[in-house]
């Protein structure tokens, strides 16, 4: 809409805050269909300083506000899954589909950034939920007896046909060197709930194994053990720690492994 058809003129609007007269349009002011121009009366950059200087006061209200509110809001949120299980569970399924690869970027990302945090976390998990990890593995086992009857067959062929050096007196002696600490992650390789687990380091699978013998045994905490299973030790260590975390343990592990060579 123009004032007159001969000079085309655009209309202009005086914000109500900082008074200066703009261009009557999208760019300059938000739509508010209730005002007589269709226009919301402070420009959008008026509103948005405002928005910038009012964000720490509503982060500390919404921030007091939950703390006051924990248990009922809690429940709101458990009522609503529960009566929107199915459409939540749909809805996670389809966004995880569509994202996948920047899903996956961000938990590598995250590991990277967190290892101590997901170790601890992981730890927690498992020591809280043994029985269901037990009944899992055995429902595992019962539906998969064969194939894992044949993984234990190879990993004891492999055994058999490598070197086995490895005495008593070598793990009395790996033990004492870590101080009966785990030989990645410092904690106790043994506690009231899982015994020491005494680790190949470089996996009998792997075509470079040189067998269980003092130079590829360490001792390992259930938890490290478990996790790294057979994977590349090199490859394990990078994605559970950060790169200078994992160089250290690397150059840790291989000082012990020289002084057994002396």
């Amino acid at each position: 809409m123009y004032p007159n058809d001969t000079i085309k003129t655009p209309i202009y609007k005086q914000c109500s805050q900082c008074k200066e007269r703009k261009p009557a349009n999208a760019k300059y002011f938000h739509g508010d269909k209730s005002k007589v121009d269709g226009l919301y009366p402070r420009c959008k950059e008026c509103r948005h300083r405002a928005s910038i200087a009012n964000r720490q006061e509503r982060f500390e209200y919404n921030r007091q506000y939950n703390a006051r509110n924990k248990e009922r809001i809690k429940k709101q949120q458990r009522e609503y899954y529960y009566a929107n299980k199915g459409k939540i569970s749909e809805n996670s399924r389809k966004y995880r589909q569509k994202n996948k690869e920047k899903l996956d970027e961000y938990m590598r990302e995250y590991r990277e950034a967190n290892p101590e945090k997901i170790r601890t976390g992981q730890k927690i998990w498992k020591k809280s939920n043994r029985d269901k990890l037990r009944e899992y593995d055995r429902q595992w086992t019962a539906k998969n007896g064969d194939k894992k009857r044949a993984i234990k067959a190879r990993r004891n062929a492999r055994k058999r046909a490598l070197p086995a050096t490895f005495t008593a007196d070598d793990w009395n002696n790996a033990l004492s060197y870590f101080n009966g600490l785990c030989a990645v992650c410092d904690d106790p390789v043994a506690s009231l709930f899982a015994a020491a687990h005494g680790d190949h380091w470089i996996p009998l699978s792997a075509d470079n194994c040189p067998g269980t013998v003092p130079t590829n045994m360490l001792p390992l905490c259930a938890s490290c053990n478990l996790s790294k299973s057979a994977s590349d030790p090199v490859e394990w260590l990078n994605l559970q720690f950060s790169k200078k975390q994992a160089e250290a343990i690397l150059e840790r592990i291989e000082t012990y492994f020289q002084s057994l060579k002396k």
